[in-house]
């Protein structure tokens, strides 16, 4: 039914003969196709007035409904003697557009919700050949089916019978997304896939099937994904007795270029190693002979620039191979571990210590290889921080045994030299104390920590104070930003903590009756440089009550540091109150509440029974029981339910 509302009333029959209504198909442009509806087919209705001012309402009542998918026009002639298409007002709506698939494609580059590669698709069926295949994005994995409207939940068996492909895809899955079905899979890259939409046992949100009398079909490939390959670390340490596996992440490479050079664990043209691999080119020529580069004696770190021309400068390999990976060219990215075992054995020989560059070029027409930092060692360094001094401990890595007549070097800088700030030797238990200089303000001289470096034989472990380890505090691991050693030579004075004096204050009960005496107990400890010791001394215990009354009871610290008084006066309020103990300074220790309060026993409980979980649209029951605390049920009394709603959140 079509509503027209006019401020002054007409003859419905007249009505009737100056309307006429044009059905045009979606998307209703120009008026080719279209059907005209005329007073035959529809019958005007005029509506009662409240009141002779109210405006005039008519119902057109169409004999048959406006299909879906239409484009509806009321034009309205100004007199009878008008022709139809002279009509002075025209009103136009549309129907909902039928439930049928518009498209099928994938996304664009770079998955753009608003970019999308895709060929229309019309209920009788569209196809298109394999020459214009459609080109997905290489490694998205994903076809999109565009519905006209929102579809209801596509599950995997009906997803198959819409959407088929050609050869069979590996690990499909459906997912609906506003009006858009996704359709993920394991699509092979350079594979051309013909898929098919077939009618479907498919429904929209509004439960409208779906609009499809014949197939279409199209063809799509995913390219390949670019390869790459490089470290996943710049530098890092391997077990001299253990696994020797350095990290890399890449995709398409089966095999790549490896060089290893030896390097003197302390030569600091090559420390501290930048946080990322060390690119160099080795198109360049390298440098000859007088060309090298000075060695490095700045305070500073070792810049990028120099660093490479020291990688250049470096000559022959001991070890340059071809090495197999575990990938595919048609594989997925992966992240796995290279064993340089077999390579670092070639040059030192078999579970021996040392400190290595590894470079890696690609088996491609790059002319560029990466170069990481490795350490070989059994060593590992714990550092045990107390408020003023510093206890080193150096373990074994396979072993876990400590690991005596190792030596100990901070180095760093101080009045512009690079020099040695503390050094020791561990005992038999593997540990070496050092106590902190601090700072001193009548003789400051700046001195900054730069390398940490332990020693035990020919096996050197040499450390970054930049990049310290994470601390154990307050029984949990935390990451620190801070220097490594660098509150040494600092000032010491706030690293210990001021004597904290801790109180614990309690009652037996947390309620009581007005007649009833407060047990009042507590226990007083100072706590200093780690331990507790009891407090005793001559004090007062303060209760304060509603009204802001207040009480006072003297006691007497035990040599234990413990204290007692009970509280009981006539006619108290009830409400809540407090206690805490005060000494001879009026210092406050510890709070403790109770209240008092004129209760009553009770006499029995009640339990409810329900089920945890039920649907939302479901009845439920909730059963209750009530029992005496004495024994026995709790009959003919009245019960009241009510019923509260509360928010779910899921998580």
């Amino acid at each position: 039914a079509i509503t027209l509302t006019f401020a002054e009333p007409i003859d419905p029959a007249d009505l009737a003969r100056m309307v006429t209504i044009e059905l045009r198909p979606l998307p209703g442009v120009g008026s080719g196709g279209a059907r005209w509806m005329t007073a035959a087919d529809f019958q005007v209705k005029a509506l009662e007035r409240h009141a002779r001012a109210d405006p005039a309402t008519y119902v057109l009542e169409l004999a048959s409904p406006v299909p879906l998918g239409t484009r509806a026009v009321v034009h309205l002639r100004l007199s009878l003697d008008d022709d139809a298409t002279e009509s002075f007002a025209d009103v136009a709506f549309s129907t909902a557009e039928p439930f049928r698939v518009i498209e099928l494609g994938c996304r664009g580059a770079g998955d753009s919700e608003g970019r999308r590669r895709a060929y229309p698709v019309t209920p009788e069926g569209a196809r298109y050949t394999e020459a214009q295949a459609l080109g997905c994005p290489a490694g998205s994995g994903t076809l999109l089916v565009e519905f006209s409207t929102a579809p209801r939940d596509i599950g995997p068996v009906e997803g198959r019978n819409l959407v088929r492909f050609t050869p069979a895809v590996d690990d499909l899955s459906f997912a609906v997304e506003g009006k858009t079905l996704v359709v993920a899979g394991d699509f092979a890259a350079e594979r051309p896939y013909r898929v098919t939409l077939t009618p479907a046992a498919v429904a929209d949100v509004q439960d409208r099937p779906l609009e499809m009398t014949g197939e279409s079909e199209l063809w799509v490939y995913f390219p390949r994904q670019p390869s790459y390959l490089g470290w996943s670390a710049a530098q890092g340490l391997v077990e001299r007795l253990g696994p020797q596996m350095v990290p890399l992440d890449g995709r398409g490479k089966e095999r790549l270029d490896l060089r290893l050079h030896r390097l003197d664990p302390l030569d600091r043209a090559f420390w501290p190693f930048p946080a990322r691999p060390v690119p160099v080119d080795e198109s360049q020529r390298p440098p000859g002979p007088g060309e090298e580069p000075a060695p490095h004696t700045a305070l500073g770190p070792v810049a990028l620039a120099e660093l490479q021309r020291h990688i250049a400068a470096l000559g022959s390999p001991p070890v340059s191979t071809l090495v197999a990976l575990p990938l595919r060219r048609d594989g997925k990215a992966a992240s796995f571990g290279l064993d340089l075992g077999p390579h670092v054995a070639r040059v030192a020989g078999k579970e021996r210590p040392g400190a290595y560059l590894v470079g890696l070029r690609r088996l491609d027409s790059s002319s560029e290889r990466s170069w990481m930092r490795v350490q070989v060692t059994d060593l590992s360094l714990t550092t045990l921080e107390e408020p003023d001094a510093v206890r080193f401990a150096v373990t074994s890595l396979a072993r876990g045994l400590p690991v005596a007549g190792a030596s100990i070097r901070v180095e760093g800088t101080r009045d512009n030299e690079w020099v040695t700030l503390a050094e020791g030797t561990t005992g038999a238990d593997g540990s070496f104390r050092w106590p902190a200089p601090g700072w001193d303000p009548a003789h400051p001289i700046y001195r900054q920590v730069r390398r940490l470096v332990v020693a035990s034989a020919d096996d050197v472990l040499v450390l970054d104070p930049l990049h310290a380890p994470d601390g154990y505090a307050d029984n949990h691991w935390s990451a620190t930003r801070e220097t490594w050693l660098q509150w040494a030579f600092e000032p010491l004075a706030a690293r210990t903590p001021p004597p904290e004096d801790l109180c614990h204050i309690f009652t037996e009960r947390p309620v009581y009756r007005p007649d009833e005496t407060v047990h009042v107990k507590g226990y007083l400890r100072r706590r200093e440089r780690g331990t507790l010791s009891p407090l005793s001394f001559a004090g007062t215990v303060v209760i304060q009550g509603p009204g802001e009354q207040t009480w006072k009871r003297p006691v007497t610290l035990t040599p234990g540091g413990s204290f007692y008084t009970a509280f009981s006066e006539t006619n108290l309020p009830t409400g809540d109150y407090s206690a805490h103990l005060e000494d001879a300074k009026k210092k406050p220790y510890g709070n403790v509440t109770f209240r008092i309060d004129a209760y009553r026993i009770p006499t029995f409980e009640v339990e409810l029974h329900a089920p945890d979980k039920v649907p939302l649209d479901g009845e439920f029951q909730v059963a209750l029981t009530s029992t005496y605390y004495a024994g026995g049920k709790v009959a003919g009394r009245p019960v009241a339910w009510r019923v509260t709603q509360f928010p779910y959140t899921w998580s």
